[in-house]
């Protein structure tokens, strides 16, 4: 499989969990030729003009979404670039129209200083002393892409903080041995606003990792929900690695800024010991794709044996487990309402419907 055809496949599942037009999705990668190239054919023009389209037909809501994927996984020339402005700055269109149609809605873009650079989030505050639900998406998603959360604290009962893991998006910093310790950093800007002594990380993929080790050092974060975390295996076992496909390896030497050979030696600092693992002893909700081509099925082996209140979810999928994405746009706000205990009437809904789908799926297979 060539590299544009990794892409095309990785962007599905984000255009699924974006709850996107998949038919025009579809139509745009058909016209796709080339990543590297500008102009027609071209990844970030082909998905620019589409975002382009819906803002001349003031649909920013929608048109920030084709700019994200425009400049996916991470911008390389001038187009790319230029579709992230315009994701950034077409967002910010889509979220006051947001605040203006609900005067309740306590929406902020603000910045933290960290190692000397700004790195900007978004915040949602729900009310006085509401817990803090801190949402983090993994390398190649940016904070805007995780916005439903920013419109959805006020009904799960939470503060929302959506930012982005190192190197990615807008946050300037490397993806190195000082990352987790940002998630800290984060907390500590809003600890006026939240209740942050009771943080609940919903950290994607990548961010999983930060979120297990920063739980053994901030024992302000409570719980974590995390689909595909890699834990220690990913970064140590060389045979994996030689067949990790191509995106992610490309993408991490982007983001940890060494060269794609070095990336392998760079990235064993991230690896968690049983003795780490053993110290979060707070409640961690983890789904595995059982069929997944980028994190290894030991790491879920692993956390069953060192996690002392692990709730392990498995999905018969690939890497974010797209062809479920159904079933977890409910599991992961049903473990938020779980943790902050806010809305019990819709945390029951969320387990029924939960439990009626799970039954199907075993039924089905049983068939």
């Amino acid at each position: 499989m060539t590299y544009l055809e990794e892409l095309q496949n990785l962007v599905l599942l984000h255009a699924r969990a974006q709850n996107m037009d998949m038919v025009c999705v579809k139509q745009i990668l058909a016209r796709v030729a080339t990543l590297a190239q500008q102009g027609a054919g071209g990844w970030g023009h082909e998905w620019m003009q589409e975002g382009d389209r819906l803002v001349g037909q003031s649909k920013p809501e929608l048109a920030f979404q084709y700019y994200n994927l425009a400049r996916f996984p991470y911008p390389s020339n001038p187009d790319m670039l230029q579709a992230h402005r315009k994701c950034v700055s077409t967002f910010a269109i889509s979220a006051k129209n947001a605040a203006e149609k609900d005067a309740q809605l306590d929406f902020r873009r603000m910045s933290v200083n960290y190692g000397g650079q700004e790195v900007p989030f978004y915040f949602c505050r729900s009310g006085e002393n509401r817990p803090l639900l801190l949402v983090m998406g993994g390398i190649v998603s940016i904070k805007e892409q995780w916005q439903a959360f920013l419109w959805a604290g006020k009904r799960l009962g939470v503060s929302v903080l959506v930012a982005e893991m190192p190197g990615v998006g807008e946050n300037p910093l490397p993806y190195d041995e000082h990352a987790s310790a940002l998630l800290s950093c984060l907390i500590d800007a809003v600890k006026d606003l939240a209740r942050v002594e009771h943080t609940h990380l919903v950290a994607m993929s990548f961010s999983g990792n930060l979120a297990l080790r920063q739980a053994t050092r901030d024992k302000r974060i409570r719980a974590i929900s995390s689909v595909g975390a890699p834990v220690q295996n990913f970064f140590t076992d060389a045979r994996w690695w030689e067949n990790v496909p191509q995106t992610t390896k490309v993408t991490l030497a982007h983001l940890c800024r060494v060269a794609p050979e070095q990336v392998f030696a760079h990235i064993g600092c991230f690896a968690l010991s049983e003795a780490e693992l053993a110290q979060v002893n707070i409640p961690v909700y983890y789904v595995q794709s059982l069929h997944d081509e980028i994190i290894p099925a030991s790491e879920a082996a692993l956390l069953q044996k060192c996690l002392p209140q692990l709730t392990l979810r498995q999905y018969p999928d690939v890497h974010g487990s797209p062809n479920h994405m159904a079933d977890l746009q409910k599991f992961v706000p049903m473990t938020v309402l779980k943790e902050a205990g806010t809305n019990p009437v819709a945390l029951m809904v969320l387990k029924l419907i939960l439990g009626v789908a799970g039954l199907k799926r075993k039924l089905k297979g049983a068939a």
